[in-house]
């Protein structure tokens, strides 16, 4: 269950209870007021990450690739090169 953080307000206290998404009648672990008030959590509250990568989506995936499309070739060259004889 996540974890929720709220303000009381007649107690002017903040704290932290766990609870489902969609719970209801929460009040104050303290004082049992119902006036309290629900805190955007940390995870909200944190600066959006800004990535700058140049690199498209998948351009690791479509290397990889390659590469092994490559060792397949070299591969299968390797292999027609190679002189099978019959066993009498």
């Amino acid at each position: 269950m996540p974890l929720y953080s709220y303000d009381c307000a007649e107690c002017q206290k903040n704290f932290h209870i766990r609870h489902a998404y969609n719970a209801t009648n929460i009040v104050c672990i303290l004082c049992q007021s119902e006036k309290i008030e629900k805190n955007l959590s940390n995870v909200l509250r944190s600066a959006k990450k800004c990535y700058t990568d140049k690199e498209p989506t998948g351009a690791k995936v479509i290397q990889a690739i390659e590469e092994g499309k490559e060792e397949l070739k070299k591969y299968q060259k390797k292999q027609q090169n190679r002189i099978h004889k019959k066993e009498k």
